[in-house]
C-alpha cells in the first residue's frame, strides 16, 4: 500500500529561494505522511486491540456495515410508525400528535446535550461512579419530563370535559 502524498502552503525559510505562485515567502511544497504501510511499520500495533481478528481495517469495515444497516433499520421502523399514526388517527388528533412529538424531542435534545456534554467534559477518578451519577440525572430528568408530560394531558383532558368540547382544536376557539 502506498500512502498518498498532498501539497501545502509552506512560508518561506528566509533563504532567498522565492516563491512559485508569485506570492513573496510562500510557496507549495509536496509532504508525504508518516503513515506506517508495510507490515513491519504495523507489527508494534498488533494486539493493541483484544477481540479484533483480522486487520483493523476489516473490523472497522465490519462494524461501518453494520452500523449503516442497523440505522436503515431503525429509518424503516421510524416510517412504518409514522404511517401507522396517521392512518389510526382523526386529522385534529394527528395535529396534537404533531405538536406533542416536536415538543417531547426537543425536551429530549436539551436534556441529552447537557448531560452527555458534561459526562465527557468530567474527568474523575472512579469513572463508574461518574457515570452512574450522569445517568442518575439523564434518568430523573426524563422520568420528570414524563410526568410533567402526563400532568399537562390530564388537566387539558380535564379541561375539554369540563367545557363539553368535542373536538380537542375546539379550546382554542
Amino acid at each position: 500500500m502506498v500512502a498518498a502524498s498532498f501539497r501545502r502552503m509552506a512560508v518561506a525559510r528566509g533563504d532567498g529561494s522565492g516563491s512559485s505562485d508569485g506570492h513573496s515567502g510562500r510557496a507549495w511544497e509536496t509532504v508525504e505522511p508518516d503513515i506506517p504501510t508495510t507490515e513491519s511499520e504495523l507489527a508494534p500495533f498488533e494486539g493493541r486491540f483484544p477481540g479484533v481478528s483480522g486487520s483493523l481495517r476489516e473490523h472497522t469495515a465490519r462494524g461501518t456495515i453494520v452500523n449503516a444497516a442497523f440505522r436503515v433499520s431503525v429509518a424503516v421502523l421510524l416510517l412504518l410508525r409514522r404511517i401507522l399514526v396517521a392512518a389510526f388517527l382523526t386529522p385534529a388528533e394527528l395535529g396534537v400528535w404533531g405538536i406533542v412529538l416536536i415538543t417531547v424531542i426537543t425536551l429530549m435534545f436539551i436534556k441529552n446535550a447537557g448531560i452527555s456534554d458534561k459526562f465527557i467534559q468530567q474527568s474523575e477518578k472512579d469513572q463508574e461512579a461518574a457515570f452512574q451519577k450522569a445517568f442518575t440525572i439523564e434518568f430523573l430528568l426524563t422520568a420528570g419530563f414524563v410526568l410533567l408530560a402526563g400532568y399537562v394531558t390530564l388537566v387539558r383532558e380535564l379541561v375539554r370535559r369540563e367545557l363539553g368540547v368535542e373536538q380537542p382544536f375546539e379550546l382554542a376557539a
